[in-house]
């Protein structure tokens, strides 16, 4: 996010630059970085190298802040003082405490993540009504961080105009008593598409559903109307972890903190690269402007996986977008056995590099999924079965309804009919 615009005194003449929050994935703060004349290198590689530094920090093998790594180091000094003084202004005042009387009640911690965790909620009405919800809360440590709060008031306003049995539906938005914003949600009760890929190689069919349902939801998002002339959303972070699958064989993409609007031809452009790495498209990688098919890519990376049985990008983020960017990308079936060749031919065609390779819409994605030999009959069924016997021990016993009783046929006097008894079915 662009900042204050300031100067430093180098020899005789001033040095301007332009102050920009960088997120630290360590936990801490937000800090601030000095660009352009005072970085050694490009933004590009500079955004490159401070992410490996941040990865190289998060294992231990880094004391130093990640981002002094981008700054030339004889001018450091003089722009931490500068920075210091930025970021004591820029401090936030502290939110308005929550209404008395809340309606929700946190259960156990689900989850955790860069800015949010999830809890297990409550919902708790009149005359004993109680709802199992999910909450998703900003992090303490981002609580009174503009460029948090921010996100996630777009992501409540995005996630507010979606309404799609595939796309996790939000409830309602708030501030705890601390002054926290939080989502509630829709519990899905089950696993996320990471879990599942780490349990099993799933059969075609099952791939086959699993794509087309996430490929609905987004569909859904891409071409919804707005009154305001938006025609739909770009997600821009499709990974197996968001997309969360019941023990029913609901399959739901979840978490638009970072969608972004489609409000023009030419789509969505971003000022910073967002989402994880191994599954971004090769133009979000390059910043470029973004359409649906940034999310088809991503899309593509998870059929690849579901197929191949392992990780598609592999590696630290700079081998990854390089990976994105230049590696051929070999077919599944040469590392796995048993892949459907016109399934795979969908795969290939969803990571083209060229996003003009790829399918135009969701939709065609879907209806080419859809030819495919391995195309089950009843893919939510063969889904529900399939974690049941990978998760046996989590899967809710799911009770059988009674057969319906099939009706005595009558036997007929003249001894017609099939299968009878006594000596009805001889004729005299």
């Amino acid at each position: 996010m662009r900042g204050t615009t300031s100067s430093m005194m180098s020899g005789t003449q001033q040095a301007p630059f332009v102050i920009w929050r960088l997120p630290d994935d360590c936990g801490a703060s937000p800090v601030y970085l000095a660009e352009p004349a005072l970085l050694t290198m490009p933004r590009a590689m500079a955004m490159l190298r401070y992410r490996s530094a941040v990865e190289a920090r998060s294992r231990g093998q880094l004391a130093q802040k990640p981002w002094l790594l981008l700054l030339d180091p004889a001018q450091s000094a003089a722009i931490l003082a500068i920075l210091e003084g930025h970021s004591g202004a820029a401090a936030p005042a502290q939110s308005p405490a929550a209404r008395p009387g809340s309606r929700y009640e946190l259960g156990p911690l689900l989850g955790t993540g860069g800015t949010a965790e999830v809890f297990q909620g409550t919902v708790i009405g009149a005359e004993g009504f109680a709802r199992p919800v999910a909450i998703k809360r900003v992090l303490a440590v981002h609580s009174g961080e503009p460029r948090f709060a921010a996100m996630f008031i777009e992501e409540a306003r995005i996630a507010s105009q979606l309404s799609h049995p595939n796309v996790v539906s939000v409830l309602d938005f708030d501030r705890d008593s601390e002054g926290r914003l939080f989502l509630v949600m829709e519990l899905v009760a089950g696993k996320d598409l990471a879990a599942l890929c780490r349990a099993k190689r799933p059969p075609p069919s099952i791939s086959i559903f699993l794509a087309s349902e996430i490929l609905r939801g987004l569909g859904y998002a891409h071409e919804l109307p707005h009154a305001c002339g938006v025609r739909g959303y770009v997600h821009r972070d499709v990974s197996p972890h968001n997309v969360l699958v019941s023990w029913e064989g609901a399959v739901k993409v979840s978490d638009f903190g970072i969608a972004k609007a489609l409000e023009r031809p030419g789509g969505v452009r971003s000022g910073s690269v967002n989402g994880k790495p191994a599954y971004m498209s090769p133009e979000q990688v390059n910043g470029e402007a973004l359409d649906g098919r940034s999310d088809l890519f991503s899309v593509g990376v998870i059929l690849w996986e579901l197929l191949a049985g392992t990780k598609l990008f592999a590696g630290g983020v700079r081998e990854t977008f390089a990976r994105i960017l230049f590696n051929d990308i070999p077919r599944p079936s040469r590392l796995a056995t048993g892949v459907p060749l016109d399934l795979e031919a969908v795969a290939m065609r969803l990571l083209a590099r060229d996003r003009e390779g790829r399918y135009p819409t969701a939709e065609a994605a879907i209806e080419a999924l859809a030819r495919c030999a391995a195309n089950p009959r009843n893919g939510r069924s063969e889904l529900v079965r399939w974690m049941a016997r990978q998760f046996p021990a989590e899967a809710r016993s799911r009770a059988k309804p009674p057969r319906a009783k099939r009706p005595r046929r009558r036997r007929r006097s003249d001894g017609g009919g099939r299968g009878g008894g006594g000596g009805g079915g001889r004729r005299s």
